[in-house]
């Protein structure tokens, strides 16, 4: 019986190689606190507790180094309350604005995919469905209820053209069962999987234009 992935798939941020990568995940997950985004599907009240969290953050930093929260705006003294609650909402706009258009474009994709296929048009089903996955996995949605399925889909395929195929850059089990295995694990990291779905994007797009250049010369 064919294995399959879990759902959602769980990816890894992959090992911390140089002094960059510690940089860069203490101050996603440590100042900003990127790990609130539980499910790629954030709730308005983690995203609004991200928000307090981070203005918090600053807010320490800034007294450790001044001392005083005192605020100045144009000669008028600001308390510093009122101050930090509207970061907090500021935040919390600017965080969900973002999250919407994220969404948004992804959607944008889900739906030419829906009425591709709604059309039997099974070529372009398969190029807009990796395109989506890809979307996903750039976005760090691709374990959001709606689309987890697909990119589920989308990545299992992937493996299986990588068995087919001489693909480089993965670290990559004897057989696909084993993979399957490994990437519930939660072992695949986050670049590996670009390099399975990008060099799926390849062939299906290769394909797309060779079917279309026989049709061309059958004409």
């Amino acid at each position: 019986m064919k294995k399959l992935l879990n759902c959602p798939v769980r990816l890894s941020e992959g090992k911390i190689e140089n002094f960059s990568d510690f940089i860069n995940l203490a101050l996603e997950y440590g100042l900003f606190f990127k790990w609130i985004y539980l499910k790629n599907r954030p709730r308005g009240n983690l995203l609004f507790l991200r928000s307090a969290m981070m203005v918090g953050s600053f807010s320490c930093l800034f007294f450790y180094f001044f001392y005083d929260f005192g605020l100045v705006l144009e000669g008028i003294e600001i308390d510093p309350v009122i101050a930090l609650t509207g970061a907090v909402i500021i935040g919390y706009w600017h965080m969900t604005g973002s999250f919407y258009k994220k969404t948004k474009s992804c959607n944008d994709i889900h739906l030419e995919m829906l009425k591709a296929s709604g059309a039997g048009d099974r070529r372009s089903v398969e190029i807009l469905s990796n395109s989506l996955a890809i979307e996903l996995l750039t976005l760090d949605l691709w374990a959001h209820r709606k689309f987890r399925k697909v990119f589920r889909e989308c990545l299992l395929s992937s493996m299986e053209l990588a068995y087919s195929s001489d693909l480089e850059g993965i670290n990559k089990p004897k057989s696909l069962d084993e993979y399957v295995d490994y990437v519930n694990k939660g072992r695949l990291q986050a670049k590996e999987a670009r390099i399975l779905l990008d060099h799926q994007q390849d062939v299906f797009l290769k394909k797309s234009v060779s079917g279309e250049n026989l049709r061309k010369e059958a004409s």
